[in-house]
């Protein structure tokens, strides 16, 4: 059998019912060139919080509320008037969180449920006498050693809010208690802009 090699402008001259047994194709091969562009440095990629870090930090957060809660426990506290009864105890400052101690007492037959305490920013409204605005500042935690209370039962609790970096003369921060059943008739009590204990401070 007579073999052939033929490149493929030599197939086409090829006689008619000429035999065949391979083919070669002999095409240079193409090469694909791609332009590189400026060399980058790629800087230090940033690691997201571990787990673990993470719950480190919220075991000492919750640390932290459970330390200011149990101080705020052990002083006595006196209070007047009927229905729910409540004081602020000292503030803290956390970097630009303020963290503020409080007590209530139920002082009905009644049980009281209460909400979660709300901090607002207060301001006079030009032109108007004794007229006030609010606003409601950002609460970040909060914690009460009970939030329902039977007659004549304490609690006592903080708040971590964002207090703003600064404040007019006439402006004051509030923090507000309400029972569930009477969620627009607050207890209002001033908290002092200045927090009573700085950061870093042991007491």
């Amino acid at each position: 059998m007579e073999r052939c090699l033929h490149s493929p402008s030599s197939v086409a001259a090829a006689a008619p019912g000429a035999e065949v047994d391979f083919l070669l194709n002999w095409r240079p091969a193409r090469t694909a060139v791609i332009a590189g562009g400026p060399e980058k440095t790629l800087g230090t990629p940033t690691l997201p919080e571990s787990d673990s870090n993470q719950d480190d930090r919220k075991r000492r957060e919750a640390n932290a509320l459970d330390q200011e809660i149990r101080r705020q426990a052990e002083l006595p506290i006196s209070l007047e008037g009927g229905g729910l009864q409540a004081a602020v105890g000292r503030s803290r400052q956390s970097g630009k969180e303020t963290m503020v101690a409080f007590s209530a007492r139920n002082n009905s037959d009644a049980v009281i449920e209460l909400l979660p305490p709300e901090m607002e920013l207060t301001m006079e409204q030009p032109g108007r006498k004794h007229r006030l605005v609010s606003d409601p500042l950002p609460v970040v935690a909060y914690r009460m050693s009970r939030g329902r209370l039977e007659s004549g039962e304490r609690t006592d609790g903080v708040v971590v809010f964002e207090r703003p970096a600064s404040k007019a003369a006439e402006a004051g921060l509030q923090l507000r208690l309400a029972p569930a059943d009477r969620a627009n008739h607050p207890v209002i009590l001033a908290v002092p802009f200045i927090p009573s204990v700085s950061e870093g401070t042991h007491e």
